[in-house]
């Protein structure tokens, strides 16, 4: 463990606030390092902060910080915070306070990522209007870590191939967005997705992303656990042959618009009771479209 990561950890026991639970796991050449307190489910359990990365010290840094970009949002919430009065915590990112002051340019940088993710992704789906591209990913696209990283996720899991599809919109920021659908063994599609203009980067969090929704579609279909919040059943839908018939007809309705992007209404940093140790920031367009809402039949997971 780096001496940067052991003075974090140190800070966060002295204050008695390191998470209660830190587990680490490998799969081929990458690291997930899982960060709660308490699981609120068997399946998705979303009080699980999840970092994902080569480096098994960066793996955990970034579950550490996604651990307290979520308590941000709840002290938000309850604390009145305007910009943090919603039911969802879409366009929210944050960072480690380092010495070189970068971390409030790239936290702010992921929250519109992440905005502009959750914004154009929600706005294809629901706009048969709007176009995309897609293809099958083959090995000649991947790096040597990801291939490997595919492999695996292929012996354990269901997903037997990968189709990238890239929504179609004006790209104001420099983004590009990315969706990876995995179709599983006998019928159902599960998806990753990734905003951001490192293309190594999005593919990484993407594929990191379609694991975790392979592994619960595993679960669901072995019964070892039910789907219980929206969010769940959302997956559980789509990981049926209905499902993929849903994505498919969706897929097939070549659209020749883009999404146009609206004005920023929330860009700001947001205060919390660690604000020294990780930089909180937010990033809403308006009129941001809800990710995880409308209709159970609505790929937006």
């Amino acid at each position: 463990m780096n001496s940067e990561l052991q003075k974090l950890i140190l800070n966060l026991k002295e204050r008695k606030a390191l998470p209660k639970n830190m587990q680490m796991a490998s799969v081929g050449p990458y690291c997930f390092a899982n960060v709660f307190y308490d699981l609120n489910s068997g399946l998705v359990c979303e009080s699980v902060a999840c970092g994902f990365d080569i480096s098994p010290d960066v793996a955990l840094k970034k579950g550490l910080t996604e651990f307290f970009e979520g308590k941000a949002f709840s002290e938000g919430y309850k604390s009145g915070i305007s910009s943090c009065q919603t039911e969802r915590s879409d366009g929210f990112a944050a960072f480690p306070v380092g010495h070189d002051d970068l971390h409030t340019e790239k936290a702010r940088k992921n929250a519109l990522n992440e905005a502009v993710e959750r914004f154009v992704w929600a706005t294809w789906w629901d706009d048969t209007t709007i176009g995309h591209d897609s293809i099958w990913i083959v090995n000649a696209q991947l790096a040597s870590s990801q291939k490997n990283f595919i492999q695996e996720m292929k012996k354990s899991h269901e997903v037997e191939k990968i189709l990238a599809v890239r929504p179609h919109f004006e790209n104001l920021y420099g983004e590009t967005l990315l969706i990876l659908v995995g179709f599983l063994k006998n019928g159902g599609v599960v998806s990753g997705g990734a905003c951001g203009s490192d293309n190594t980067s999005i593919m990484d969090r993407a594929l990191s992303e379609l694991f975790r929704h392979g592994l619960a579609a595993k679960r669901l279909r072995q019964g070892t656990t039910k789907a219980q919040s929206f969010y769940e059943r959302r997956l559980e839908y789509f990981a049926t042959v209905e499902g993929q018939i849903k994505f498919e007809e969706r897929l097939a309705q070549a659209g020749i618009n883009k999404v146009k992007l609206p004005p920023i209404i929330i860009d700001e940093m947001i205060p919390h009771s660690f604000s020294d140790l990780f930089y909180v920031h937010r990033v809403l367009f308006q009129n941001q479209p809800p990710f995880i809402g409308g209709e159970l039949e609505r790929f937006c997971i």
